[in-house]
């Protein structure tokens, strides 16, 4: 019953030097992928409406906020970078724990970093630790909260934000358990109602808790006190939210096995459960190019969960449900060959062409993807032409994943890509190369000074 208290230790003893340089790296490539995809997202409709909130409330001058380059307080810098790093389902995911912990940790680390002036290897080791932490709590709630119908960042990732930001504040131990013990109460359903019916508020889904996160360990360092059992306690998080008490998981190999180095990256910009259908379609369109005319039917095989959060919306009513539709984003890839930022548009969701073709997609549990499902995220597409051909492809594991992760110069391409249209090509590699370098950064503001378009 010190499973609170365990991390709060491993959180504020982890000593840079102490984490395996793959480690490290896996955290400085999800920081590149993070500012790239948080710079394209900044210029979204639904970012410009929470942006106009924060410079009307105002807040401190403090951190940067990635593309408008103005300083705000830490907490409402980590909201609006963390929405936009969430805000366009481009974000890594981590499959087996089921959440997206970059939006997390990269914009609460460096939000705190930036206002105490702190080094590049201090900052990374935040991103470091709240990268784990998110990651291990998710790990035996993530599942069950996401089948009981809540999005796993509201809930649990306050906690392990608390702790990493503690950490940066030198709060100590007994001040990180306290942030994490006051994150409980920050703590928020997440519903994903969204993934029903639509609505744009998932793209805050990162930001809510990241600034439930920031506050808690700036609460802690004012002398508020937590318990020291949130997470384990009689009428603690794993209990109350989960009713989960087999908490092996969130412990095993701490400080040894750094399980968020299993994060996955996207190339498309649907939820992941998405991702795999996507590939398989892409197989069969490279390979036997279908007249999307001509198609009588596609069935797309997932696991149980997968049809659950990403099967039930054919005509989506926004952009945001649009990326939590199989059937809408199979039919995109089909009729206007992509899934990217110029093919989730408003015109596409009533293309008579698209919608036809996802009327026309079925969505079902297929036994190999469910058996496979957290661990992997694959899937069965098969296309049925109105002439009797059949064309059908598996995809067992996505590029990108950690079964088949992507190279340091794949996530730069990826990183040019994204911020093609918000800033120079010779300011977005002077970003890239101090990305890359974060550890011999004598200041993180030498970073977040690059982040005005």
């Amino acid at each position: 019953m010190n499973e609170t208290r365990d991390l709060a230790r491993f959180a504020d003893r982890l000593q840079l030097d102490d984490v395996p340089r793959s480690v490290r790296d896996k955290a400085i490539d999800i920081l590149i992928d993070q500012i790239g995809i948080q710079m394209v997202c900044a210029t979204l409709p639904w970012s410009k409406k929470i942006t106009r909130m924060v410079e009307k409330l105002g807040g401190g001058n403090h951190s940067t906020v990635v593309y408008y380059g103005f300083r705000t307080s830490p907490d409402n810098a980590g909201f609006l970078n963390s929405s936009y790093g969430h805000g366009f389902e481009m974000d890594d995911t981590h499959l087996r724990v089921v959440n997206h912990p970059g939006c997390l940790a990269i914009p609460s680390a460096l939000a705190i970093s930036e206002q105490r002036r702190l080094s590049g290897k201090e900052a990374l080791l935040g991103m470091i630790i709240g990268l784990e932490l998110i990651c291990r709590v998710s790990a035996v709630s993530g599942t069950i909260l996401l089948r009981r119908g809540q999005n796993t960042h509201p809930p649990n990732a306050p906690f392990g934000i608390a702790a990493s930001c503690a950490r940066l504040l030198g709060l100590g131990e007994a001040g990180v358990l306290n942030a994490m013990g006051i994150a409980g109460s920050h703590s928020a359903a997440g519903l994903r109602e969204y993934n029903q019916t639509g609505g744009t508020l998932k793209r805050l889904h990162g930001g809510i808790p990241v600034q439930a996160g920031i506050r808690s360990a700036l609460l802690a360092e004012e002398g508020i006190t937590g318990p020291p059992t949130i997470l384990e306690g009689k009428f603690g998080f794993l209990r109350v939210m989960c009713n989960q008490t087999e908490l092996q998981p969130m412990m095993a190999d701490l400080g040894s096995d750094y399980i968020f180095t299993e994060v996955a990256f996207k190339k498309y910009c649907t939820v992941y459960f998405i991702q795999s259908p996507l590939d398989a379609a892409c197989k069969i369109i490279d390979q036997h190019k279908p007249d999307f005319r001509e198609i009588k039917e596609v069935i797309v095989g997932t696991s149980e969960e997968g049809v659950l959060h990403a099967g039930t919306i054919v005509e989506p009513r926004d952009i945001g449900s649009a990326q939590f539709s199989i059937c809408f984003s199979m039919a995109l890839r089909f009729v206007k060959g992509g899934n990217g930022f110029l093919e989730y548009i408003d015109e596409n969701l009533i293309d008579p062409d698209v919608i036809a073709l996802a009327h026309k997609v079925r969505v079902e549990v297929d036994e190999q993807a469910e058996l496979a499902y957290p661990k992997q995220w694959g899937s069965v597409v098969t296309v049925v032409m109105k002439s009797g051909q059949r064309y059908q492809e598996r995809v067992p594991a996505v590029k990108g994943s950690h079964e088949f992760p992507l190279t340091r110069e794949e996530i730069r391409d990826k990183f040019r890509r994204l911020v093609a249209g918000c800033m120079s090509p010779r300011n977005a590699e002077c970003l890239l190369e101090r990305l890359e370098n974060i550890e011999q950064l004598a200041d993180v503001s030498q970073i977040t000074s690059l982040f005005a378009a």
